[in-house]
Formats: C-alpha cells, sequence, structure tokens
C-alpha cells in the first residue's frame, strides 16, 4: 500500500514535470514565431519580470 502511494506520488511529480516542460517549449515557440522582437531572451526576461 505504502509503495503504491509513493508510485503515484512519482507518477503526478513526472507528469508535472513534462507538462510544464512541454507547457515551456510550446511558449518559446509561439514567442519566436509571433513576437520575432522579442526573441531576445534577455529582453523576454525583463518583460517577464515586469509582469
Amino acid at each position: 500500500m505504502f509503495i503504491k502511494q509513493i508510485y503515484s506520488m512519482v507518477v503526478c511529480f513526472v507528469t508535472t514535470i513534462v507538462l510544464l516542460i512541454t507547457l515551456s517549449i510550446i511558449f518559446n515557440a509561439f514567442i519566436t514565431l509571433f513576437l520575432p522582437e522579442y526573441t531576445n531572451k534577455e529582453e523576454l526576461i525583463v518583460l517577464m519580470s515586469n509582469i
């Protein structure tokens, strides 16, 4: 029972990480395609910190 709880926690954790990575990749692609003036990472970081 305890092992099953750990397993489900690990699966949940891994799924969350994969989702975050996927979202960040999609977000980067979106910015590169639709906002070419913000492709500079430093500008993007400044932009994000201002939000």
